[in-house]
């Protein structure tokens, strides 16, 4: 803004500790809720395969979960940082943000499958198809219910200020701002 000084934009522009300390727990929440998703979309890709019925996993597959869900977790976050599904905001979400995901969750299900090919993992082949699917389904559904939450908060507390009515008093100074 042409009124501004630099010196006001940079004064405005510095953040606080506790501001800085909620972004970061923003951010670790973030985090946690992909590393359920992706934990989600493995386990359930597999649940969804055998009719949904735990029983009838096969070990072996259970197996081959086990051991590269870690190596998983690590590449699906690394991948959804270079989309930069961590750095906007998710009350903000929108057809952008839907993009990245896409184009995040594509990367990630083309990682995982070069990366359980090469570590000798077998799973079943519906896997391939079903946990990039879970995977969409679950990391879209984090995203746009917070934005659906809020939304819903602010159209609450806005039903709920319907009753008041705005007043302006002219002149009254001090007596009037109380």
């Amino acid at each position: 803004l042409p009124e501004w000084k630099g010196e006001q934009i940079f004064i405005m522009s510095k953040e606080t500790k506790a501001e800085r300390n909620a972004r970061y727990g923003r951010l670790l929440v973030r985090i946690f809720v992909d590393i359920l998703c992706i934990a989600i979309s493995m386990g359930g890709a597999l649940w969804v395969r055998m009719d949904f019925h735990f029983g009838a996993i096969d070990a072996v597959f259970l197996e081959s979960v086990a051991r590269y869900m870690p190596i998983n977790l690590c590449c699906t976050l690394v991948l959804f940082q270079l989309f930069h599904l961590y750095s906007s905001l998710w009350q903000f979400a929108s057809v952008n943000e839907l993009k990245n995901i896409t184009a995040a969750v594509a990367a990630s299900a083309a990682v995982q499958y070069a990366g359980m090919y090469l570590m000798g993992c077998s799973m079943p082949r519906s896997f391939v198809v079903l946990y990039p699917l879970l995977l969409f389904v679950l990391t879209v559904g984090s995203r746009f219910s917070y934005r659906f939450l809020l939304e819903a908060r602010t159209a609450l507390s806005e039903r709920r200020e319907d009753h008041a009515v705005p007043t302006m008093i002219v002149g009254a100074g001090d007596a009037g701002h109380m």
